[in-house]
């Protein structure tokens, strides 16, 4: 696997891009913000097959910044502010661990295995689908978790909490949150 990595490296990394997850970071901002301030605004970019077919093929690419905002206050843009933060680091921490070609195709492949998911659901299965950006950024934590397992967060300035811990929980949520859904388990427990 890794001569084939190092072969498309060769040809494509004039291609990449760095800080890839930087700037996703700075979308999702974009479009937290956007949504806030015009809850029908998300509605445009959700993945919604029968429109997609209709001709709304901006969707197929947007679904991965359409964001749920529950309610716009002091809370959600605090975390809005520490997630972002959090994605810089993990944008840092894995271009040094990988460099900028493979995290860049790291977070092609995860683009990529949540667009089939929908498509899957939305063909196949006839059912709609909520696979967003959700999945790639937890995707991007647990690649972070795993190379650095020891890396310590201090939540509320004050409790240290190991990396791997918060993967741990946030895994776990999204296996709990998927039983529900087995179409989801299932898309979880293979990508």
């Amino acid at each position: 696997m890794n001569t084939l990595l190092d072969q498309l490296e060769r040809k494509f990394s004039r291609w990449s891009i760095p800080g890839l997850i930087r700037y996703l970071a700075i979308l999702f901002v974009g479009v937290f913000l956007l949504t806030a301030f015009n809850p029908a605004f998300a509605e445009t970019l959700d993945f919604d097959y029968p429109k997609i077919q209709a001709g709304e093929w901006w969707r197929l690419f947007t679904f991965i910044f359409a964001s749920q905002v529950g309610s716009f206050n002091w809370l959600s843009i605090l975390f809005l502010f520490f997630g972002t933060m959090l994605m810089f680091m993990f944008s840092d921490g894995l271009e040094q661990q990988w460099g900028v070609f493979r995290t860049n195709l790291f977070v092609y492949w995860g683009i990529l295995s949540t667009l089939c998911a929908n498509l899957l659901f939305a063909i196949v299965f006839n059912q709609p689908s909520s696979m967003s950006g959700i999945y790639l950024a937890s995707s991007i934590l647990f690649a972070f978790a795993t190379y650095n397992p020891r890396y310590t967060l201090m939540l509320m300035m004050f409790i240290p909490c190991p990396i791997w811990v918060i993967a741990a929980i946030s895994g776990g949520l999204m296996v709990l949150g998927s039983l529900g859904s087995p179409l989801t388990f299932l898309f979880l427990t293979i990508c």
